[in-house]
């Protein structure tokens, strides 16, 4: 399994500290786990909701100093206008470190983000956050511009964003050379939960 990394989307500045649990691939675990705890069917979805939060739970646990310093989480919400509490919501509630510090500050706005183009407008915050510390959570990240858009919007409203955390990379190997060689490098080292792409990153900066 590939290593924990950290890395912007090509082509995208990141504005906003991203941490990625690990890469998953098209179809790999990680995706299948990811997909299947939000849309399969109900059975897959009781199964796969507690490996969802046991991750979040242990990267947290091992690495959550290397985040820096938050008093408040919240979590991406969907844009698509999810039905009911979001699957995210209910792993983050079964996380003891981060259950009693969970708000809804995020409700999705007027003008979704695209693709590859964040938005200031793709979600209103709640209430305002003037000083606040916000651990920001999504469970997959793709192109980020819904990450950078929510962590934008929080940012607005007054608070400051320590870092954003992501249960899982998103990634085709095969889409090109780019993703291909971040694929392989970050393949080079075997995965385990005690080291983070903070304290021990699987590459030199630069």
């Amino acid at each position: 399994m590939p290593e924990l990394y950290d890395d912007a989307p090509a082509g995208q500045p990141s504005n906003h500290e991203s941490r990625a649990g690990q890469l998953c691939a098209e179809w790999g675990p990680v995706h299948n786990l990811l997909r299947g705890y939000k849309d399969g069917p109900e059975e897959l979805k009781a199964r796969f909701l507690p490996r969802v939060a046991a991750l979040l739970a242990r990267f947290v646990d091992e690495h959550g100093k290397c985040v820096g310093d938050w008093e408040t989480v919240t979590a991406v919400p969907s844009s698509k206008g999810r039905p009911g509490r979001h699957p995210l919501v209910r792993a983050i509630g079964m996380v003891s470190s981060l259950a009693s510090h969970y708000e809804e500050l995020l409700v999705p706005g007027a003008r979704p983000a695209r693709h590859l183009a964040a938005s200031d407008h793709a979600f209103e915050v709640t209430t305002r956050l003037d000083g606040r510390r916000v651990l920001l959570v999504d469970d997959t990240f793709t192109s980020g511009a819904e990450l950078q858009s929510a962590a934008s919007a929080l940012k607005l409203a007054g608070a400051s964003i320590p870092a954003a955390v992501v249960i899982g990379r998103f990634i085709r190997p095969g889409f090109n050379e780019a993703a291909h060689s971040l694929w392989q490098r970050a393949s080079d080292r075997e995965f385990t939960f005690e080291r983070c792409c903070l304290c021990d990153p699987p590459w030199p900066e630069g």
